[in-house]
């Protein structure tokens, strides 16, 4: 008998064992597919009309693109095509270049256009206003009002090669009858009344009064020395060498706020003269004699604010006009007793003081103080009474003058009215400066803005932006045309404004020091009474930095510098009338008093 395994083995079909041996690279390919779940529905492969030569044709090709993918080397025509790509993006990155830069040059070509259409617009409206009232300090006031000690023109004044970026001149081109509406507040407004301190202000379409405007014509300071020279024109420069120090660290208990020495006027003793005043943050306001450098009164903070004092300045000759710092709590509706005082000083001598405190109720703004600076106005005073006008500036970016007087010296001052300054600040302003030479405000903020207000035409006539926040303006004490305009910036902080100057840039001169934090407002520079040297403290060390504005090095930074006995910044540094020394104050409290010598036009030798 046959065995059961022939039978088995001859009930295959013919040919299967031939078609198992010959195809061994298809069902490899087949089984790789069915794997894969994109190929699991493929009708394409359940599809059995390929031949078998086709099939193996496929096997071929996918086995070898997988090996090449593994192996890492493209192929030909995928590399190629990768060439083609990158050389298309360099070319458009190119483009796109070009497209930048034509577009920067349009973007400085329209700002040009804009200035250009800015300046006739101006010139348009200064003509109308020229033809309606003359402005102050014109050419034809004559041998009687002489022009500033600087004969020199504007240009020939040496321009410097630093420039400070982003800034640009916009000059106003608004119409004088759209910004000479005032805000007025009459005084009769009783103490704890409901309407007191509202900020619901009395719209009115008078202008501000001429009688607290200078008058059209007022000659420049005279100068006790000559004062011909140029900016940076000079290889010499006056050196101050040091002869002695002295210091004090125990009459301020806190830091120093603001310091300030008398105004004596024609009748006044020397001991006027010798006042000096001094505020920190302790709500004192002390009273020193300067040439004995000795405090000799002091007045307690509760006789002022229950904050301290933010702000000082002398409004007559012997009448001080103080303002609160404002707290925190009490930013934005200050405490009844947080506006204005005034301390009327009687006498003065070498060991005391003599005088009183008024308070006044009246408060025109809508949040604290943040400025006062007063208003020359001793050309309106008569055989009847004394006025007594000043400008304060708060937080909620107003400004507003003050109109007073009084019959007598020992009578108090009556607040006739309060007139808000049409001046469009961003931020609070940080400093005022007014100029009775030429009847103009100049007013900085936090804002970076430098403004000039035309106070005759009742208009901004300028607006000067900085790249960084406008911390103090100091007018020249011979030179009414020159300012000093002090930044918070790291460098260059300081910029010595002409006011004869307009486009394309006023400033003639910038200078400072290198810091490494940016200067804080309270850190403020001292003009000297001979024109042309200044004074600051450092930022960040003991030190105070001196610039004598005749030197041409001065751009590169301090011709010279003292230290001081302080331990840290320097906050307050200023010349001393009439003498030879510098007074500094730094934040740990610490009084230096720096007595000096003058070495006139020397030459500075750098190693």
């Amino acid at each position: 008998m046959l065995p059961r395994s022939l039978f088995s083995a001859s009930s295959l079909r013919p040919g299967t064992s031939h078609s198992q041996t010959n195809r061994p690279t298809t069902v490899a390919s087949t089984s790789a597919r069915i794997d894969d779940p994109t190929h699991d529905q493929d009708p394409v492969e359940d599809s059995t009309s390929s031949s078998e030569s086709d099939q193996e044709d496929t096997s071929i090709v996918t086995n070898s693109i997988s090996t090449d993918m593994v192996s890492g080397t493209p192929p030909t025509s995928c590399q190629g095509e990768l060439q083609d790509l990158l050389l298309k993006l360099q070319r458009q990155q190119t483009k796109q270049f070009t497209y930048i830069e034509k577009a920067k040059t349009l973007n400085k070509e329209i700002q040009k256009t804009s200035r250009q259409i800015a300046r006739v617009t101006r010139l348009m409206v200064d003509h109308a206003a020229h033809a309606q009232q003359p402005l102050i300090y014109q050419a034809e006031a004559g041998p009687s009002s002489p022009q500033p000690a600087l004969n020199h023109s504007c240009a020939h004044l040496p321009r410097q090669s630093k420039v400070t970026p982003n800034l640009h001149l916009r000059q106003s081109t608004k119409a004088s009858s759209s910004s000479s509406s005032v805000t007025t507040h009459k005084r009769p407004l009783p103490q704890g009344s409901e309407g007191h301190r509202s900020p619901r202000r009395l719209r009115s379409n008078s202008t501000i009064p001429e009688h607290i405007m200078p008058p059209l014509s007022m000659p420049p300071p005279v100068p006790y020395e000559s004062v011909e020279w140029e900016p940076a024109a000079s290889d010499k420069c006056d050196l101050y060498l040091r002869r002695s120090q002295a210091s004090d660290g125990s009459s301020l208990a806190k830091k120093p706020r603001s310091i300030l020495f008398g105004q004596p006027g024609p009748n006044e003793s020397d001991a006027m003269e010798n006042l000096m005043l001094m505020t920190s943050l302790d709500g004192d306001l002390q009273f020193w004699d300067s040439s004995t450098r000795r405090n000799i009164k002091t007045l307690e903070k509760d006789r002022f604010f229950q904050s301290w004092i933010e702000d000082i300045c002398w409004v007559t000759p012997s009448t001080l006009a103080t303002c609160p710092a404002p707290r925190r709590d009490k930013l934005i509706i200050p405490d009844d007793n947080e506006t204005v005082s005034l301390v009327h000083i009687k006498s003065v001598t070498d060991t005391s003081v003599d005088g009183r405190v008024q308070k006044l109720s009246e408060f025109p703004h809508e949040k604290g103080f943040s400025v006062i600076s007063p208003i020359d106005l001793s050309h309106a005073n008569t055989s009847a009474y004394e006025r007594a006008t000043f400008i304060t500036g708060s937080y909620d970016k107003s400004l507003f003058i003050w109109d007073m007087r009084r019959e007598g010296e020992n009578d108090d001052f009556e607040l006739e009215a309060t007139h808000n300054v049409p001046i469009k600040h961003t931020s609070h302003p940080q400093t005022l400066c007014f100029s009775k030479y030429h009847n103009r405000l100049f007013s900085g903020g936090a804002d970076e803005k430098f403004i000039t207000f035309d106070a005759q035409a009742q208009r901004t006539i300028s607006e000067l932006k900085f790249p960084s926040r406008v911390n103090n303006i100091i007018q020249s004490p011979i030179s009414p045309d020159l300012l000093i305009i002090s930044l918070s910036t790291r460098n260059d902080q300081f910029s010595l404004y002409d006011q004869r100057c307009s486009e394309p840039d006023p400033v003639v001169l910038r200078f400072g020091h290198q810091e490494t934090v940016n200067v804080s407002r309270y850190v403020s520079p001292d003009w000297n009474s001979n024109g042309h040297m200044i004074v600051c403290g450092s930022q960040t060390e003991p030190k105070i930095h001196f610039w004598d504005l005749r030197y041409n090095g001065a751009a590169r930074g301090p011709c010279f510098s003292f230290e001081t006995m302080g331990k840290s910044k320097i906050l307050k540094s200023m010349f001393l009338p009439k003498r030879n020394t510098v007074l500094s104050v730094s934040s740990t409290h610490i009084i230096t008093w720096t007595d000096y010598t003058v070495q006139p036009d020397s030459i500075i030798k750098t190693f």
